[in-house]
């Protein structure tokens, strides 16, 4: 955007605005681009510490506990790559950033 934005343009021309925070009944995440690298060393930090205890969570069940519901189904869910909002949001902009800080 940036790249085709005019030279005067402000940064809030540019990025994507900020969204409200979502209806407390919502059952999607509100998609909040991430606007600095900093946000996004944010974010990553936030999906390693969740990662970390939903590992942690399926290795502390109990052997006469395995299942699919105890074990499989965890992996699948949030916080985990394709399911999770933060990583899908910084992923894009690594694709399609016009700024090449928030790319790298």
């Amino acid at each position: 955007a940036r790249a085709r934005a005019p030279s005067a343009a402000c940064e809030d021309c540019v990025l994507p605005p900020p969204v409200p925070p979502a209806d407390a009944g919502a059952e999607v995440p509100p998609f909040v681009w991430p606007r600095t690298p900093a946000d996004i060393e944010a974010a990553t930090k936030e999906v390693e510490a969740a990662s970390h205890a939903a590992l942690d969570a399926v290795a502390a069940v109990p052997k006469d506990k395995l299942s699919f519901e105890t074990v499989i189904r965890p992996l699948m869910e949030v916080p985990y790559y394709k399911t999770n909002h933060l990583v899908c949001q910084s992923k894009h902009l690594q694709h399609c950033s016009t700024d090449p800080v928030m790319r790298e």
